[in-house]
């Protein structure tokens, strides 16, 4: 399966043939993480230089301040968390690792980065493909999740008609999600690939 989504190029899938909604695209997915990649740095030097400062005091007569030490370490602990972020959604746009997001009159096809791994380090993600049938679709809609009323997710939601959800985040993917939302839309309509009648929900 192709990792570089070609303009115009048809797939074939398990629900059809399908077309490119969202190319992978490396500069969103940067900027997007600029805003756990900041604090996350920050915080790995002020940890760095509490640690560059207590530790060389071991085996000195200048006793280790233990709590700033922990203080350091905790900080150093933080900042990885939140810098891993930036560094794990950079790694899976470099590699593409068959991220793609396609969609046809029949349903739609995407994979793309879930589950973080624990290792390497927090800087692997584990990945979710699916390929889901219109007709199993209740509705689907662009989303954003928001915390305390700060956005903080953009995604593609496809809920299920017996329950089921998948929702698609859309940092790894061009354009935003309304934009992506109306690609999709417009692959529904493509009677070329559906042997004349457009099969997508309504």
């Amino acid at each position: 399966m192709p990792s570089e989504e070609g303009e115009g190029a048809v797939y074939a899938s398990d629900v059809g043939p399908v077309i490119a909604v969202g190319r992978v695209s490396l500069g969103k997915v940067f900027a997007c993480s600029l805003l756990w990649a900041v604090p996350g740095l920050t915080l790995l030097a002020g940890g760095a230089s509490i640690l560059c400062f207590e530790l060389p005091r071991l085996g000195t007569a200048t006793p280790v301040e233990w709590p700033v030490t922990g203080i350091g370490a905790g900080c150093i602990l933080v900042g990885w968390l939140f810098t891993a972020i930036l560094l794990r959604r950079i790694g899976a746009g470099i590699g593409r690792d068959g991220i793609y997001f396609r969609a046809g009159p029949k349903g739609v096809s995407v994979r793309f980065p879930a589950a973080v791994r624990w290792w390497p380090l927090l800087l692997r993600y584990h990945y979710r493909a699916h390929d889901i049938a219109w007709d199993r679709v209740r509705r689907w809609y662009p989303y954003v999740v928001r915390i305390n009323g700060i956005p903080t997710t953009s995604e593609i939601v496809f809920e299920g008609t017996d329950g089921w959800e998948v929702r698609v985040p859309t940092v790894f993917f061009a354009g935003t999600r309304k934009g992506i939302a109306r690609r999709i839309g417009q692959a529904i309509e493509r009677t070329d690939l559906a042997g004349g009648s457009a099969a997508g929900p309504a």
